[in-house]
């Protein structure tokens, strides 16, 4: 049962950006915004445990027994966490203290953690998978390996398949790719990122921003 001193609320909602280690040829993100937060979740493998640290004073304010795997990261909603592990993702309600269902992640890969509004979400890039932790939580299919993603304020996510040359869509809420109207030089590596809250990519390749 999770326990806690003090309320806390998530406040308002930026977006997930990326620039480019040109020399590496590695997606690396470089974080333009988050949520933010009165605070985040840890989660301790060992007491199997998840822990509140409070924003203002650094200082544990709520704790709940849940069950999950060692390197577990959690990732949170306005009103849910998800503690999330190699082969299961474990929901606990902020609301009613509780801890409920547990799912199975669509791949064995550390996926990349994005909270915007519509999320939160997990990227699997190699297996070209996105979950969105709704509830019942959301399983749409790229089609193959993509970048780091990033999420404009309208909360649409835009992802980069370098193998075929397009920037691809999801609308917020949607269960499916809105389609992968933009398109960039196949094979090229690059990156998403944001720029005056517009979708950019940045083709390391040709050493230009579109």
């Amino acid at each position: 049962m999770l326990k806690r001193s003090r309320p806390f609320a998530l406040v308002t909602v930026l977006v997930v950006g990326a620039l480019v280690a040109a020399l590496t040829g590695a997606a690396t993100p470089l974080p333009a915004g988050q949520f933010a937060l009165s605070g985040h979740w840890v989660f301790n493998s060992v007491l199997q445990v998840v822990f509140h640290i409070d924003g203002a004073t650094t200082n544990i304010d709520a704790h709940a027994d849940v069950n999950g795997e060692p390197g577990s990261q959690v990732v949170q909603s306005d009103t849910h966490g998800y503690v999330v592990g190699p082969s299961v993702i474990t929901r606990f309600d902020k609301a009613t203290l509780t801890t409920l269902e547990s799912i199975s992640p669509p791949a064995n890969e550390l996926p990349v953690f994005i909270e915007v509004v519509g999320g939160p979400y997990l990227v699997y890039r190699n297996a070209g998978k996105v979950v969105r932790l709704s509830d019942p939580p959301t399983i749409v299919t790229i089609g193959g390996a993509v970048g780091t993603p990033i999420v404009t304020t309208d909360g649409t996510m835009w992802l980069h398949r370098q193998d075929v040359g397009q920037i691809c869509t999801i609308a917020k809420n949607a269960d499916r790719i809105g389609g992968c109207a933009v398109s960039v030089p196949p094979g090229h590596p690059g990156a998403m990122t944001i720029v005056d809250d517009k979708p950019a990519f940045v083709d390391m390749f040709a050493g230009r921003c579109t």
